[in-house]
């Protein structure tokens, strides 16, 4: 028996000043976008997603958002983006993220973010853009974005850590942008002899 898909989807949310909601959603092209930006929401609930395996974008960004749980994205194989920029999530479970090979955009920036495990965008082999800037991380490990071999842009900038092993980011041929703070000590344990001059860590590595 095939997946029944469903011709309208609605998500509550509950707003900053306490008043609850529901968003419509629609599908456009056989596909369905979450658009929910700049609706002062605090709490949103995306268990309505669950059955919907043709989520393509979630894009929740400009809000006031706390916690938010992924878990009913974990089988939307066609998952290309998520944006959550301009909350005020202070952690964020990306294991439901493991199964989305088609993710390329993942916009993280101006949160609270105080620890955050990588680990699951190990799987993410389509993953390009990568935010996690303007956040309060004071460690974060990268060792798993080595699989990410489609990574081209990735911004770190405006945490708490003061140091950083890049090392695996050597292992991302297609990386051409990367930021962090200047202060910011970067550790490489071991250079690629076929480094490209145009890798975003060639400079500051020969620097």
């Amino acid at each position: 028996m095939g997946v029944e898909v469903m011709s309208e989807v609605e998500l509550l949310f509950t707003t900053t000043a306490g008043w609850r909601q529901y968003l419509p959603l629609k599908r456009e092209e056989n596909m369905l976008d979450v658009i929910a930006s700049d609706h002062d929401i605090r709490k949103i609930d995306l268990d309505p997603l669950r059955s919907c395996h043709d989520v393509r974008s979630v894009d929740l960004s400009s809000n006031n958002i706390e916690n938010l749980d992924l878990s009913p994205l974990e089988f939307s194989r066609n998952l290309e983006s998520i944006v959550l920029y301009g909350n005020q999530l202070g952690s964020l479970n990306l294991s439901p993220l493991g199964g989305a090979t088609m993710l390329r955009d993942l916009w993280l920036f101006e949160n609270n973010l105080e620890t955050i495990d990588l680990g699951p965008l190990r799987s993410c082999s389509s993953l390009s853009w990568l935010s996690v800037a303007h956040n309060e991380l004071a460690f974060l490990d990268l060792s798993h974005l080595q699989e990410c071999s489609n990574l081209r842009f990735l911004a770190l900038e405006f945490n708490a850590f003061s140091e950083l092993d890049v090392t695996p980011l050597l292992s991302c041929p297609m990386l051409t942008e990367f930021s962090v703070n200047p202060s910011v000590i970067l550790y490489v344990s071991s250079i690629p002899p076929d480094l490209g001059e145009n890798h975003a860590l060639a400079q500051l590595i020969k620097s």
